[in-house]
C-alpha cells in the first residue's frame, strides 16, 4: 500500500498569507498543516509517501518534510502550475500524481490542507474488512445549510454510498467528505483514467466518486472526531484553536531553555520555546503558544488560542486575543489584536488595533493609531498611516 498527500493549491481564499507561504505549510499550533497529515499516514505503518505540489511551493513542503521525516521515504510530484489558472484541478492532479510518482496498488489519499483526527488503522480496518474498492471518510456536519457547500454522501445501513453529489442544493444527508480516501489498485489505474476520458470537464473528486457509483464497491467510513477544512482565515483560526484544545485536553506543559518569566501563566496547555522573556504583570491564558526568542513587554494579556512564533517583539499593555501572529514581527505598546492573523515581518506601531478575522501581508507596516476593522486584507509591504480607520483590502 502506498499513500498520496495532495498539496497544490494556491488558496486564494487566503490571501495574501499564501501569496508568500502554502497553504499547506501554515502553522497550527506551531506544526504546518501537512504534518498532521503525514503523522496520521504514519499511523498505518506506511513510509512510502508521495506528495503533489506546485511548482511555486515545492521547495517550502520538501525542505521541511525530509528535515522532519528522516525515516519517510518521499516521492515529489510537481505540477507545472505557478498560479490558481494553471491549475490541473483535482482529479486530473490526482491522476498525474499517481502516474509520475508509479502508483500501482492500493493507496490512501489525504488533502495536505486538511486536518482529521480520527484513527487511521480503524479507517483502514474498516475499508478491508467490507472489501471495498473505494472507501471516502464522511464527517456528520449536522447542518444542512453547511451541507449545501460540501460533496455531500448517502449511506445505507451497510455503510454502502448510494448517492454523492458535490456541494448540493437539496442535501441528500449532512455526510461531507474530508479528502481522505482508500482507493484499491483498480480505482486508480482504470477507473480514474476512464473519467477523466469520459467526463470532459473532469476536475472535481466529488464528481468522480458520483461517477464510481456502481461501477465498484464503494464505502464511506464515518467518524465523529474533529475536523478542520482551511480554506478561508475564519477556519484557520478555528483550526488553530481546536488543535490547541487538543494540548490543554491532554494537559501539556513544555518550557524551553533560558525561559525569564516574570508574568503569570494559566491553565493548562502551554508551549514556549527557548530564551522567550515574559514581562511583570503580563499573564499568559492557556492554551497558548509561544516560539524561540520572543519578548512580551510588561502588563500584556495573553489569551487562550494565541500563537506567536519565533523572534517576535511585544511591547508594553498589549492584549493579543486569540491570534496568530508568525515570525520576526514586530508590535509596539497598547496595541490589541482580536482574533486576527499577523504574517512574517510585520511591524505595528503604538495603539493600533486590528479586527478579528484580518489578515495582514508580510512586510506590512501598520502605522500607530490605525484601527483595521474585522474580515479586512492588508497586502504584503503595504503601509498604512497614522490615524486612519481601514475596512475591506488594501493591496
Amino acid at each position: 500500500m502506498k499513500a498520496l498527500i495532495m498539496a497544490g493549491g494556491f488558496a486564494k481564499r487566503l490571501e495574501p498569507l499564501t501569496k508568500t507561504k502554502s497553504k499547506n505549510m501554515l502553522p497550527v499550533a506551531s506544526k504546518p498543516v501537512i504534518a498532521y497529515s503525514i503523522d496520521k499516514i504514519l499511523e498505518i505503518g506506511l513510509k512510502d509517501i508521495a506528495i503533489c505540489t506546485n511548482k511555486i511551493f515545492y521547495e517550502e513542503i520538501k525542505n521541511y518534510t525530509d528535515k522532519m521525516y528522516n525515516n519517510v521515504n518521499f516521492t515529489y510530484v510537481i505540477e507545472g502550475s505557478e498560479d490558481n489558472n494553471q491549475k490541473l484541478g483535482a482529479v486530473r492532479a490526482m491522476d498525474y500524481a499517481v502516474k509520475k510518482s508509479g502508483i500501482n496498488e492500493e493507496c490512501i489519499v489525504m488533502l495536505g490542507d486538511n486536518i482529521i483526527n480520527f484513527d487511521t488503522k480503524k479507517f483502514a480496518e474498516f475499508h478491508v474488512k467490507n472489501k471495498s474498492e473505494a472507501t471516502v471518510a464522511l464527517y456528520n456536519l449536522g447542518d444542512l445549510e453547511k451541507a449545501k457547500l460540501y460533496g455531500i454522501a448517502e449511506i445505507n445501513n451497510k455503510k454502502e454510498i448510494i448517492h454523492f453529489i458535490e456541494k448540493p442544493k437539496e442535501p441528500p444527508s449532512t455526510l461531507a467528505s474530508t479528502g481522505c480516501y482508500f482507493l484499491n489498485k483498480r480505482v486508480i489505474t482504470e477507473l480514474l483514467p476512464k473519467f477523466i476520458n469520459d467526463v470532459k470537464k473532469a476536475d472535481n473528486l466529488g464528481d468522480f466518486f458520483t461517477y464510481l457509483l456502481g461501477k465498484c464497491r464503494l464505502y464511506g467510513f464515518e467518524f465523529s472526531e474533529e475536523w478542520y477544512d482551511i480554506g478561508t482565515p475564519k477556519t484557520y483560526l478555528e483550526a488553530n484553536k481546536g488543535v490547541m484544545n487538543e494540548l490543554k485536553n491532554k494537559k501539556i506543559k513544555k518550557i524551553g531553555e533560558n525561559f525569564l518569566n516574570r508574568g503569570v501563566l494559566v491553565g493548562e496547555g502551554i508551549i514556549i520555546g527557548d530564551n522567550t522573556k515574559i514581562g511583570e504583570n503580563t499573564k499568559l491564558l492557556a492554551p497558548v503558544v509561544i516560539g524561540k526568542n520572543v519578548e512580551i513587554g510588561n502588563d500584556c494579556l495573553i489569551t487562550p488560542y494565541s500563537m506567536i512564533l519565533d523572534n517576535v517583539n511585544i511591547g508594553n499593555k498589549c492584549t493579543i486575543n486569540s491570534s496568530i501572529i508568525f515570525e520576526n514581527c514586530e508590535i509596539k505598546e497598547d496595541c490589541e489584536l482580536k482574533s486576527s492573523i499577523i504574517s512574517s515581518n510585520v511591524k505595528i506601531m503604538e495603539n493600533a488595533e486590528i479586527g478579528s478575522c484580518s489578515v495582514i501581508g508580510e512586510n506590512a507596516f501598520i502605522a500607530g493609531k490605525c484601527r483595521i476593522l474585522s474580515d479586512s486584507k492588508i497586502g504584503i509591504g503595504m503601509k498604512t498611516e497614522c490615524n486612519t480607520m481601514i475596512s475591506g483590502c488594501v493591496f
